[in-house]
């Protein structure tokens, strides 16, 4: 699970932390037996929310989070070319700095990355408060953890000098990314790190096709296709929108040219074609609904259902597969195209014991403020962001103000403005 997030220098963020640390103090009476997840310990010595929803007017930053998120991810598995991003408007030349803290095997990890224009200028990962291995400026420095006998220092440093930079003896890749892929005996933290973060899941939208997150449920599972789409159906017949069932079949194409041609006629969801075969084979999924007699009526599902529909039943089979590994997914504007309190149970689905046994964790950004007066997230699961010229954008939890309770309505005083983060509009 995530702990923290900092961005330094990174578009409209010039300083600010996101922290998912359980604010509230003592944890309330009987919350180990609750039916709703208060929070999850990955650790002994730490408690982390679940969820966290971001909420902020427009262009005050929240997109440019998860786009800072999205950077780390590829610098952190590599590549750095095209991620600089800096504040053009106050510090244009100035180094990025993003930094996360998350917890993987029960074990707490930092992992900072800080690059400019040219490449990276620092690198540090540490693993229960212990530097695992620190790179600045050209300068290596190894622990007892990483180095060993057969890989002593000097022959890290000729690993780090040969693969992490170029010709300019400049750092042009991560070292963590050489030891996660190249070298993941060498030392276990920096594999379990590496790891833990090339599986984090971030998205810029909500909209996935249907089979993109059924497959990857089939291939958790080792299961077929249609069981893992009925787990799908089950939820969407629970969400009261009309669908009893979901079904697939197959269609043949002699070749990607015909494919290419039918496809908006037959409207195939995926392709699964045959190893050295030019065959292609398409998944189609229908749906069924009663109609007033009470039977069941076919209809093809890409064709015949809703925007919204399409949306949910994209994001639930994601939500079942990163629910059952326990991953972070990241998703900006989660609740577009989604009705409010369709919206709330979705989320829900993270604060349920039931389905989140695993640690899983979800991180979004919404307009919709009807979430804040359901009860559904509690103060430490709201992050408000705001910005200015001067200061950038700034991030506050519901949980730092004062006087604010999880009975108080989050929404009433979001919108009368007592936590900021609300534009002022006028025409």
């Amino acid at each position: 699970m995530l702990t923290s997030f900092t961005i330094k220098n990174f578009m409209s963020i010039l300083d600010a932390t996101l922290h998912f640390s359980f604010a509230e103090g003592k944890a309330p009476n009987g919350y180990k037996k609750s039916v709703e997840l208060i929070f999850c310990e990955p650790t002994k010595k730490q408690r982390i929310v679940p969820v966290m929803a971001i909420y902020g007017a427009n262009a005050s930053g929240k997109t440019n989070i998860i786009k800072a998120m999205h950077a780390f991810k590829q610098i952190a598995l590599g590549n750095i070319f095209g991620l600089y991003s800096p504040n053009r408007l106050i510090k244009p030349n100035d180094p990025m700095t993003l930094s996360c803290g998350f917890c993987a095997k029960k074990r707490s990890y930092v992992y900072s990355v800080t690059i400019n224009k040219t490449g990276i200028l620092e690198e540090v990962l540490t693993c229960d408060s212990l530097e695992v291995f620190r790179i600045a400026d050209g300068k290596c420095f190894f622990s007892h953890m990483t180095s060993s006998q057969v890989y002593t220092e000097e022959k890290l440093l000729e690993i780090f000098q040969v693969e992490c930079t170029n010709e300019s003896s400049v750092q042009i890749r991560t070292f963590l990314s050489r030891l996660g892929t190249h070298y993941q005996k060498l030392n276990a933290a920096a594999f379990e790190a590496y790891f833990y973060l090339s599986n984090i899941e971030i998205y810029p939208q909500n909209r996935f096709p249907m089979s993109f997150g059924i497959e990857r449920m089939q291939n958790l599972n080792k299961d077929t296709f249609e069981n893992s789409l009925a787990d799908v159906a089950k939820l969407l017949k629970k969400l009261d929108i009309g669908i009893e069932g979901l079904s697939v079949d197959q269609k043949q194409f002699e070749n990607i040219l015909e494919f290419i041609r039918e496809q908006p006629f037959t409207h195939a969801d995926s392709i699964l074609q045959k190893p050295q075969s030019p065959v292609i084979v398409a998944n189609v999924i229908r749906s069924y609904h009663k109609d007033i007699n009470g039977d069941l009526v076919e209809f093809i599902f890409n064709e015949d259902e809703s925007d919204g529909t399409k949306v949910l039943a994209g994001l639930l089979g994601v939500f079942l597969f990163v629910l059952k590994r326990g991953d972070v997914l990241v998703i900006d504007e989660l609740d577009k195209a989604m009705h409010p309190y369709i919206f709330e149970k979705i989320v829900s689905m993270f604060k349920d014991r039931d389905y989140n046994q695993n640690n899983a964790q979800l991180i979004f950004t919404a307009h919709d403020t009807d979430l804040l007066d359901t009860g559904a997230v509690r103060k430490s699961e709201v992050a408000i962001v705001d910005k200015t010229l001067k200061g950038g954008t700034s991030i506050h939890r519901i949980a730092e103000f004062s006087g604010i309770r999880n009975v108080t309505n989050f929404r009433r005083q979001y919108m009368l403005g007592t936590f900021g983060g609300i534009p002022h509009p006028y025409i």
